[in-house]
């Protein structure tokens, strides 16, 4: 197996690895540490940004939102620039996302995936 190959199969243990296959995770490692290479393991965390339409934000109508880290809020209007959660007025996007507001189904940000 050459150098380029043997680097590939390294990384689809990589991914078993993160899977939860432990004796893949060590396979890999020892396959890495011998080409010359360090094996550092961390998470890519994704960014998020405020959305910026009302069209982006369309999808995500119906989900319960988070705000002020207790209360759960319904969407009950939106615009282009501007959404309103529950009985609160109208704010806008990046505000309801600067506040910290997450979705209540999985704690992702109110906000685009960047």
């Amino acid at each position: 197996m050459n150098r380029n190959n043997e680097i590939n199969w390294c990384g689809v243990l990589l991914q078993s690895m993160e899977n939860g296959n432990v004796a893949d995770e060590t396979l890999a490692r020892e396959n890495l540490n011998r080409l010359g290479f360090d094996v550092v393991r961390h998470r890519i965390v994704p960014t998020y940004r405020p959305f910026a339409s009302m069209a982006e934000f369309a999808p995500h109508q119906d989900r319960w939102v988070i705000s002020n880290k207790e209360a759960r809020r319904r969407v009950v209007a939106y615009t282009d620039k501007e959404v309103g959660l529950g009985f609160a007025s109208l704010q806008t996007f990046k505000e309801a996302f600067d506040r910290g507001c997450v979705f209540a189904d999985d704690g992702s940000p109110f906000g685009v995936k960047q």
